[in-house]
């Protein structure tokens, strides 16, 4: 089971415009996941008014930013990301789409298409499953709901499975019971370094500034972002790994930009 980007050159002439690395991508997801690659475009020569568009079957699960470019020119880096929304519980058929690079209302001389081949394996078997209880070889690390308890549609989960840890989100399943949740989305997590660690519900946009007590750093917290850190000293952490977003109204969990993401250190009772 994989998921295959692969680059295919549209030839028309001796000399390429543009080029893209790597030229394959290689996604390995299920319904519910969300996966982000990066490729870079490079452009032998300047082009103006340029936009990335996607088409085909899989077109509605993929989104490519940035999305177009006012000018391009040498390397720009760009971020595919594949979303499945939760599915029915049999094995999905492959899909592709394709991400033409245009300028203007034209295919650009020699672009090079992205090429997307969607194999998705057998559904999420977390997918659908109503909280609490959980299952039995499931053990679970931390939980929150993602803002105010009382008033909170979804809640996130930090859980050990027999394939991993995971975070899995949840939405309130008011239907059934306001004390029951039906998980929504998962991802798998990466085995973290020794020293890093992560942080649910105290991550955000970092701020810096002065005031009159000098020159200040600190976080506008963002209910939605999770992010694995490197835990150093001090009260606000800024050395950022990876971070997603439990995107509720979409009912995902996404990867997101980092650079400018900062988390508020647990404090020590």
């Amino acid at each position: 089971m994989a998921t295959f980007v692969s680059a295919c050159l549209a030839e028309s002439g001796a000399q390429q415009i543009v080029t893209w690395s790597p030229s394959k991508l290689t996604f390995d997801v299920r319904p519910g996941d969300s996966v982000l690659r990066s490729v870079l475009l490079k452009a032998r020569s300047r082009i103006a008014n340029v936009r990335i568009e996607v088409s085909g079957e899989g077109a509605t699960l993929l989104t490519t930013a940035p999305t177009a470019f006012d000018t391009l020119r040498a390397e720009v880096p760009v971020a595919i990301t594949f979303s499945a929304a939760p599915g029915p519980r049999h094995r999905v058929a492959r899909m592709a789409a394709v991400a033409w690079l245009r300028h203007g209302t034209a295919i650009v001389k020699d672009s090079l298409p992205i090429v997307i081949d969607v194999s998705v394996s057998e559904r999420n078997q977390w997918i659908g499953l109503i909280l609490p209880p959980f299952p039995e070889e499931v053990s679970v690390e931390s939980s929150r709901t993602i803002g105010d308890a009382r008033f909170a549609s979804h809640s996130l989960d930090l859980v050990d499975t027999p394939s991993g840890r995971a975070l899995w989100l949840s939405r309130r399943a008011e239907r059934l019971d306001d004390e029951k949740w039906e998980v929504v989305a998962t991802v798998p997590l990466p085995i973290l370094p020794e020293g890093q660690g992560l942080i649910l519900g105290r991550c955000g946009s970092l701020r810096t500034g002065e005031n009159q007590r000098g020159r200040f750093i600190d976080v506008t917290i963002d209910p939605e972002i999770i992010a694995v850190v490197l835990l150093t000293e001090g009260e606000v952490l800024t050395e950022i790994r990876r971070a997603w977003r439990a995107n509720r109204p979409r009912n995902t969990i996404e990867p997101v930009e980092h650079s400018a993401l900062a988390c508020v250190a647990e404090k020590q009772q």
